[in-house]
């Protein structure tokens, strides 16, 4: 009897225990909204946005989930900058308004330190919230090694935040550049839906911008901006028949603007291919890092001509749903060449020029696009 006793308060311990750790690894409910919807609605339109915030797909064992990251938008995770609510998904992986990663940033940009609530085994009762990094591998993309889980990627598949830039509530940024005093050429999806553009050149001068052509097929837009003529030096368009695997191409933008500020970088890679997906002849597949902000930037060729117009990576969607996995650094830019029949419409004339006998060094590559390219600020609302 006595050992019966003995045995009733050692359960009845061992539940207690058990009743007090749990909530600390269970889901927790962070917000009452209960579809998609309303909690996009309510923490992330008309809002300013970081860079990380957005809707997010991953993929687990097969099972397709969805989190919305936020600025924390209650007292349950104080501690944490961003929560990663669950919006749709597998039950396994919680219910709308749980959270299922929390967020930090780190000094470094587009790392982030965390916690992803991991279900053993997909059994709801054994939950564990593990210590992880989140790592910016390419544009919206995000992937960490979880415990027991290894490599989850995370997919932002919300167009509150564009590929053509970093995010501002109702805004997006990117790149473009000069090929006349008065006449700018971006990427399409940067401008498009806009209802104001505004051009920023050498961090000092803005000037309101508007659509005159566009190549919604091909991602090209051409802009009419007056009032800088006398301060940009136009980049001249190169023919990319010469073009060959393996040279090396620079890049200039506005990578990741909200964090690293308004000012150009550049950044260097090769020509990988004169195709992209399945042998497409209107891009070159590229090994330049393309980050939110840098769309609609100048591909130029060592010779200082613009080859093309860096524009995206793979579907990494399509790619994580398909295979599970996201292919690295596999980046586009739009052959120069289809840029031409879109000024033709416009009436506009662009000095073009076939590949030169001189190699540049990237330090003089940066100074001709510090006089050309533009940060680039549309407005949708």
């Amino acid at each position: 009897m006595k050992q019966f006793c003995y045995l009733k308060i050692l359960i009845f311990t061992v539940l207690v225990v058990l009743l007090t750790i749990t909530p600390c690894f269970a889901l927790k409910r962070v917000v009452p909204e209960a579809t998609k919807e309303d909690v996009i609605n309510k923490y992330l339109r008309n809002r300013t946005l970081d860079s990380v915030e957005g809707v997010w797909s991953f993929t687990v064992n097969g099972y397709y989930g969805e989190v919305a990251i936020v600025k924390t938008p209650s007292e349950v995770y104080k501690e944490w900058t961003y929560v990663g609510i669950i919006v749709n998904g597998q039950k396994s992986f919680g219910k709308i308004g749980e959270a299922k990663i929390v967020l930090n940033k780190t000094a470094i940009p587009g790392i982030y330190t965390g916690a992803y609530v991991v279900q053993a085994n997909n059994i709801w009762a054994q939950q564990s919230l593990e210590a992880v990094n989140l790592t910016t591998t390419q544009p919206n993309v995000m992937q960490a090694n979880v415990p027991y889980l290894g490599l989850v990627s995370f997919i932002r598949i919300d167009n509150i935040n564009p590929t053509g830039g970093g995010v501002i509530g109702g805004t997006s940024t990117g790149t473009g550049f000069f090929i006349t005093p008065a006449v700018v050429v971006t990427n399409y999806h940067v401008v498009a839906n806009a209802k104001k553009i505004e051009v920023t050149f050498q961090n000092d001068y803005t000037i309101m911008a508007k659509v005159i052509g566009k190549d919604e097929a091909n991602d090209i837009a051409v802009l009419s901006v007056e009032g800088l003529e006398k301060r940009v030096i136009p980049l001249t368009l190169g023919t990319t028949s010469t073009i060959k695997e393996g040279e090396k191409v620079y890049t200039i933008g506005f990578p990741l603007s909200n964090d690293l500020g308004t000012r150009h970088k550049i950044s260097e890679g090769l020509v990988n291919g004169l195709t992209g997906l399945k042998d497409d002849p209107t891009v070159f597949q590229i090994s330049i890092p393309i980050q939110p902000g840098n769309s609609g930037g100048p591909l130029i060729s060592s010779d200082g001509r613009v080859i093309g117009i860096t524009s995206s990576g793979l579907n990494s969607v399509y790619y994580l749903r398909k295979a599970g996995t996201v292919p690295q650094n596999v980046n586009f830019a739009v052959k120069s060449d289809y840029i031409l029949p879109v000024l033709n419409v416009v009436g506009v004339n662009a000095e073009r020029q076939n590949k030169i006998n001189r190699t540049l060094d990237p330090i003089t590559i940066m100074d001709i696009g510090k006089s050309a390219v533009v940060y680039i600020k549309s407005y949708r609302e």
